[in-house]
């Protein structure tokens, strides 16, 4: 097929310059981390993301003095527009997630909802409400919610499995981490792809842990299928016609799995659930490094391909996702528990009419989740996608599960 346009119309795309003076320290220090590919993972970026919006928030002050101090003259739309410039840094560093640009509209929903319902709050009491917010997202959409996926997940293997997953998604790991404390007996297929190779850490990981490992490559799936059972993998998004939208090989793998009639199983948080549908993968995607995948596993070795910027007739693409028809998923696993691909436009409109402007709490009671009814193991799982800036994460204060409970860092 041909390549993009945008690979076509220049080999180095312009990025827009911004001043340092006009962004806070938090965001260009997490841009940087963006673009260095030091924080990589959907779960991991998005907390890093709200993480630093909270210390944005924190230290907001408009430009304009008022004697009332009430958003509807100095905070309400400022606050909203104070994340404009921001946020067009962060896309420059690196393209935002599906996941992020939900919790982005989410987080200026509640801005605009707080200012509504109390017109007379201060731009203080504002402040300290979105605050809660972020701690209350980050730890119920993300942090409690891979609680439930690792429950529903671990509930999945038995004794003799032999589990196939792609790349490393951090639910995924958990869930096969938790299965192995639970002294279940099974054994994983690793399998991976360049550019990144995510597996090899992965797999390494695993073995550590004592599960059976066997690391392939993707080119190889065709001769380990038949011994796979199951099939595991992670989400970046899932699209309101039940399609997934993971990384780049994650459609041949179910492909293949499908044709074998081999399970397959995806782990997504529903956050990361959208009402967008495209029907193919060049619709939307992130284009990564083209340099990534002419650079020779040898450092002695010069790649064919080092002059390729100065060959008007050869482009190099390097694709990051891929979208997986709901055809070849047989289940969605969320916290909201096991479902199929074409209940996704169930979910999220049920959520947009359930909660509406309220917390996210009510979406879980309406579908029936009791946070006392809680798995030991899951209880108890780490929350892997974490960097070290997050190395532990509790229950905010008035959150209905207490301070009790805490996840911790495996990096």
């Amino acid at each position: 097929g041909e390549a993009p346009e945008s690979s076509k119309r220049e080999k180095t795309p312009k990025k827009p310059k911004f001043d340092p003076a006009d962004l806070h320290p938090a965001i260009l220090r997490l841009g940087v981390q963006y673009q260095n590919r030091e924080i990589i993972g959907g779960n991991a970026r998005c907390v890093a993301m709200l993480a630093a919006f909270k210390h944005l928030i924190q230290d907001y002050k408009p430009a304009t003095k008022d004697t009332s101090g009430t958003p509807s003259s100095v905070g309400r739309n400022d606050l909203v527009l104070h994340f404009k410039k921001p946020i067009e840094y962060l896309i420059s560093c690196r393209r935002l997630s599906i996941s992020m640009g939900n919790a982005i509209a989410g987080l200026k929903h509640k801005i605009n909802a707080i200012s509504d319902a109390k017109e007379d709050i201060t731009l203080d009491a504002l402040k300290k409400e979105v605050c809660q917010y972020i701690d209350m997202f980050i730890f119920e959409r993300i942090v409690d919610a891979d609680r439930y996926i690792t429950m529903h997940g671990v509930s999945r293997i038995v004794d003799g499995d032999a589990i196939l997953t792609f790349g490393r998604s951090s639910a995924v790991e958990m869930i096969l981490r938790n299965a192995k404390e639970e002294g279940k007996k099974f054994s994983v297929f690793v399998v991976d792809s360049n550019p990144l190779f995510e597996g090899r850490p992965f797999a390494h990981r695993l073995a550590t842990q004592g599960i059976d490992c066997t690391y392939v490559l993707l080119s190889a799936i065709s001769n380990i299928i038949r011994e796979v059972t199951k099939v595991f993998i992670g989400a970046a998004a899932v699209l309101t016609n039940g399609s997934v939208y993971s990384r780049i090989g994650t459609a041949s793998v179910c492909l293949i799995a499908h044709s074998f009639h081999k399970p397959v199983l995806c782990c997504c948080e529903t956050y990361k659930f959208t009402d967008k549908a495209w029907f193919n993968s060049l619709t939307s995607n992130e284009e990564g490094d083209p340099n990534q995948l002419i650079m020779a596993d040898d450092e002695d070795c010069v790649s064919d391909l080092k002059d390729w910027k100065s060959n008007d007739s050869l482009s190099i693409v390097n694709m990051q996702y891929d979208l997986t028809p709901p055809e070849y998923i047989s289940m969605l696993i969320s916290e909201v528990g096991m479902i199929p691909p074409t209940s996704v436009p169930v979910i999220i409109r049920e959520y947009h009419l359930k909660v509406g402007d309220s917390n996210s709490q009510d979406f879980f009671n309406f579908f029936g989740r009791n946070s006392d009814a809680c798995h030991p193991r899951a209880l108890a799982a780490p929350l892997f996608f974490l960097t070290r800036t997050f190395q532990r994460v509790e229950p905010p204060d008035g959150h209905p599960q207490g301070r009790g409970f805490a996840m911790t860092s495996l990096y």
